[in-house]
C-alpha cells in the first residue's frame, strides 16, 4: 500500500471490481459473448472514426469531443500505439467472424480496421496480430482455399515488411 490512503483504498476497490466483474462475465460467457464481441467491433469503429477526425475536431476547438490534458486513449490516426492495440481485437474478431459466417460485411471491416492498424505505427500492435492471425489462420485451415491462403500470406507479409520499415527509419 502507499503513504496516500486514499490512492490505496481507491486502488483496492477498484482492483476488487474488476475481479467482480471477471467472475460475472466468467460465469456468464454464453450469455454475454455474442453482445461483447458486437460492441468491439462497434468500438473499433468508433475509435477509428473518432482518431481520424480528431485533428480536425482539435482545430475547431469543440469543447465537448476536445479531450482533456493528460492521458488519453485514442489519439489521432497517426502514431497512435493504443489505437493499435486496440485494433488487434476487432481485427481478429472480424476474420474470426468472416471465416465462421462467410458474409463480406466482417471481411470489410477487417479492411477498414487494418488501414487503421497500419498506420498507428504500433510494432507491438503489428507483432500481437501476426501472432494472433497465425493462431487463427491454424484454426481455419481446413476451410481455407489456395486463394484465401495467399491473401493470409499477404498480410502476414505486409505487416511484417511495415514493421521492419518503421523498426529501422533511423538507418536512411
Amino acid at each position: 500500500f502507499s503513504l496516500n490512503v486514499q490512492v490505496s483504498f481507491e486502488s483496492t476497490v477498484f482492483i476488487a471490481s474488476l475481479f467482480l466483474v471477471f467472475l460475472v462475465v466468467r460465469n456468464n460467457w454464453e450469455q454475454i459473448e455474442k453482445p461483447f464481441l458486437y460492441s468491439l467491433l462497434g468500438l473499433g469503429i468508433f475509435f477509428c472514426i473518432y482518431s481520424f477526425f480528431l485533428p480536425f475536431v482539435l482545430q475547431m476547438n469543440l469543447f465537448f469531443f476536445k479531450p482533456y490534458d493528460g492521458y488519453q486513449y485514442v489519439y489521432a490516426m497517426f502514431g497512435s500505439n493504443h489505437l493499435g492495440e486496440f485494433l488487434v481485437f476487432p481485427m481478429l474478431i472480424s476474420f474470426s467472424f468472416y471465416m465462421q459466417q462467410k458474409k463480406n460485411l466482417f471481411l470489410y471491416l477487417f479492411f477498414f480496421y487494418f488501414l487503421f492498424f497500419l498506420f498507428s505505427y504500433s510494432r507491438a500492435a503489428y507483432i500481437g496480430f501476426f501472432v494472433g492471425f497465425i493462431f487463427l489462420s491454424v484454426n481455419y485451415r481446413q476451410q481455407l482455399d489456395a486463394k484465401v491462403k495467399r491473401i493470409i500470406a499477404g498480410f502476414l507479409l505486409t505487416t511484417v515488411l511495415f514493421f521492419l520499415l518503421i523498426s529501422f527509419h533511423t538507418i536512411w
